[in-house]
């Protein structure tokens, strides 16, 4: 669930893949590049980052 994000599919199912497999808060860090909105997915509580950007979605 990506409470406020507009992500796309591709993009809900790596959220979905990362939480399955980490045991803390998931929250999200969102970049606007000029091209399209970088986001990463992160875990609090054992400080994992994954890159969720749907880069073919540019």
């Amino acid at each position: 669930m990506s409470y406020g994000l507009n992500l796309n599919d591709v993009e809900e199912e790596r959220v979905e893949k990362f939480r399955a497999s980490h045991c803390g808060t998931i929250y999200y860090k969102v970049w606007n590049t000029g091209i399209g909105t970088k986001i990463h997915v992160c875990c609090e509580g054992c400080k994992a980052e994954e890159d969720i950007s749907d880069y073919d979605s540019w």
